[in-house]
């Protein structure tokens, strides 16, 4: 009897866990993707001709993608699974909701190669010579879904990674990214920074680009607004790209963050 009731309790233990690895299997398993995004649909990288701003170091291409891409790609990014853990290290390509940032994340890492679409792109933003292939090509993505109104702090992507950012927007929403010098610590909570440059992001597959001196000495943020009320945001003086005064709506928005962890 005492044989049988061990061997019984070792048989649910197994399937059990064998329940369990199932679910996590499935948690991790990501959506198909049969798309073939092409290079040469995607404009070179001119550093003259889309150097936007009078940070040397920030470069801005409308329509990146195409919008058949564009389509496919929120397609797959929606289907991603999700996780309800809320700590501070986001599970590798899943979304998680944060806690304090109202907003869904995911994030693919270097620790394994990039999936399906988010490979295509990292070999476009390569080919098109946003990053160099030898040195630094981009191997962490990190993905949010912004929805209407919502904005992110101020901040800079730090010095694990190469001093380079490459963000597309997707989701036909336009934003006001804003790029402000970075306060020395004696000056945070003394000095109110001002806008040194503002760029107006289009959701139609534009790509911004900033390194070097943008990366290292500005911090970049976007404005959070309230859009239940009918609010809209302003274009400033600031603005590199867009009319002053024009009044943009604020609806959903993904963009994906490409860099290279040092």
């Amino acid at each position: 009897e005492k044989r049988r009731a061990k061997l019984e309790k070792k048989s649910k233990q197994c399937n059990l866990e064998d329940g369990e690895a199932k679910i996590e299997m499935k948690q991790d398993v990501l959506p198909p993707w049969t798309n073939k995004m092409k290079s040469d649909s995607s404009p070179l990288l001119h550093h003259t001709q889309h150097r936007i701003s009078n940070i040397d170091t920030i470069y801005y291409i409308p329509r990146f993608l195409s919008r058949i891409d564009q389509k496919e790609l929120v397609h797959w990014l929606q289907l991603l699974p999700e996780t309800n853990i809320q700590d501070q290290h986001n599970p590798v390509g899943r979304w998680n909701s944060m806690k304090y940032g109202k907003r869904r994340v995911a994030m693919f890492d270097h620790t394994k190669e990039l999936p399906g679409p988010l490979l295509q792109l990292s070999q476009i933003l390569t080919e098109r010579g946003i990053f160099s292939d030898e040195k630094y090509p981009p191997n962490h993505v990190l993905i949010n879904e912004y929805q209407p109104g919502h904005g992110i702090l101020a901040h800079t992507d730090g010095p694990a990674y190469y001093a380079k950012t490459a963000t597309i927007s997707l989701g036909k929403s336009s934003v006001l990214l804003n790029f402000c010098p970075r306060l020395e610590t004696y000056e945070i909570g003394q000095v109110d920074p001002e806008i040194a440059a503002q760029i107006h992001l289009e959701g139609d597959g534009s790509l911004i680009v900033f390194a070097d001196d943008a990366y290292t000495n500005f911090t970049h943020s976007i404005e959070e607004i309230d859009a239940r009320t009918g609010a809209k945001e302003v274009v400033s003086e600031k603005c590199c790209n867009a009319k002053p005064g024009t009044f943009l709506d604020r609806g959903y928005r993904l963009s994906l963050t490409f860099r290279h962890h040092l």
